[in-house]
């Protein structure tokens, strides 16, 4: 279809976050509602992380996991770049990000964004005596920094913010499942596994249920079979790559 005809999608993203896709929504004749069902928020202030920084041992290379970890990183990684340390992305969003805070990663994997596209590069092979410093939200996924030490690594984590859920009231949740029961949302857009989870809690058994009966569309496989596992019957939407553009025209499909 040329159109999304008045399809309704759900944008469970933070709120300073959804502005592009709502856009992109609007303009292909959909309807954005923003209900966010993560938030993100600083893990602490921009001098508690340096001093936590150059409490660590100077690494040879560092990870940025994420936008976020870039964007809520940046007073770290202005005191990387002085220090000629090799900077990775975990996929070309997150380097986007890197490169508008004047910071240009060395190494971003050829195709895919998540640890394993990163782990299969070809300089993550040998890792015997590298020391590796990880940029992330707090509770990160252990993948990578795992893999990295097995493969020889020393692997720090400095965790420059904290994802949580919001407090919507009863009446936001309301209107939401009303417009949902009156056909108003077709789609439901979640990047993360945590925002699927955290949807599920802010809604009522009857929002769970109308859940279940919506498209999920994400740009990550994990949130594909989590989507299976709380019993969602459509197949998910999985976009191509890690934009809004893409999210978008995976609806089209």
């Amino acid at each position: 279809m040329s159109s999304l005809n008045g399809a309704g999608v759900l944008i469970t993203r933070p709120g300073h976050q959804s502005a592009e896709l709502a856009r992109l929504v609007e303009k292909a004749g959909g309807v954005p509602v923003l209900f966010p069902a993560i938030e993100i928020e600083p893990a602490a202030s921009a001098s508690e992380l340096l001093s936590r920084f150059h409490a660590l041992s100077r690494p040879d290379l560092a990870i940025v996991i994420s936008s976020n970890a870039a964007n809520y990183g940046e007073p770290v990684l202005a005191t990387i770049i002085d220090q000629d340390i090799q900077l990775a992305a975990i996929g070309p969003a997150t380097a986007k990000t890197m490169k508008h805070l004047g910071c240009r990663p060395g190494i971003v994997p050829a195709s895919g964004f998540n640890s394993e596209a990163l782990l299969a590069e070809s300089e993550f092979r040998d890792m015997a005596g590298r020391r590796v410093l990880i940029l992330r939200a707090h509770g990160g996924r252990e993948l990578l920094g795992d893999t990295l030490r097995q493969r020889g690594a020393t692997v720090d984590y400095l965790e420059v913010y904290r994802r949580i859920l919001p407090q919507p009231s009863s009446g936001e949740v309301e209107k939401i499942e009303s417009l949902w029961t009156q056909g108003g949302i077709r789609f439901v857009a979640a990047n993360s596994v945590e925002t699927l989870d955290n949807l599920v809690r802010l809604l009522t058994q009857d929002g769970q249920r109308l859940l279940r009966a919506s498209r999920i569309v994400t740009i990550s496989e994990r949130v594909v079979r989590k989507a299976e596992q709380i019993g969602i019957a459509a197949p998910a939407l999985l976009a191509g790559s890690p934009t809004d553009q893409a999210m978008l025209d995976i609806m089209f499909d």
